[in-house]
């Protein structure tokens, strides 16, 4: 991770509102004082008229918008999971079996679990070979889950947008 940020965040439950100790709504400048400066800290290129930056640390990454943070995602590396047991690297079938009622929302191009309307799930699977070139050595499932054998939890995002 970097020098500053306490490798435990990385063990903290996702919440409905927030995880590695971050919040939706707070004051970027208060996370980054409290957390230490991340390995990246970028603006978003694809946000023009809007004051947005991406802030990347070890297993999570935070989004602000305006100095607000906007949304926290889990990747790879971070160990917490939300209070229904749910986290980064999980299999889609046990996913499947512990939310029977998982959906994909098409306008938010995301998966989403009944009950936690601030919560979006990004599935993979490994990439066939005619795919490896486009997509590397994951690819995304959106609609449909192609290969509910490998598939698995991506990405966790909490965002202000319900």
């Amino acid at each position: 991770m970097t020098a500053g940020v306490d490798d435990s965040v990385l063990d903290l439950a996702i919440t409905p509102l927030g995880l590695a100790g971050v919040s939706v709504g707070e004051n970027l400048d208060a996370v980054v004082a409290r957390l230490g400066p991340p390995m990246i800290r970028r603006p978003d290129s694809d946000s023009p008229d809007e004051n947005v930056e991406i802030l990347e640390y070890g297993g999570f990454v935070v989004i602000a918008v305006e100095g607000i943070v906007d949304g926290v995602m889990a990747i790879e590396g971070y160990r917490g999971e939300t209070l229904g047991g749910v986290y980064v690297g999980m299999p889609w079938t046990d996913l499947l079996a512990r939310y029977p009622g998982l959906y994909f929302d098409e306008p938010r191009f995301a998966w989403r679990l009944p009950g936690w309307p601030h919560l979006d799930l990004e599935i993979r699977r490994p990439s066939s070979d005619d795919e490896f070139e486009d997509e590397g050595p994951w690819a995304e499932e959106w609609y449909e889950i192609t290969d509910p054998e490998e598939a698995f939890v991506s990405l966790i995002v909490v965002t202000l947008d319900a």
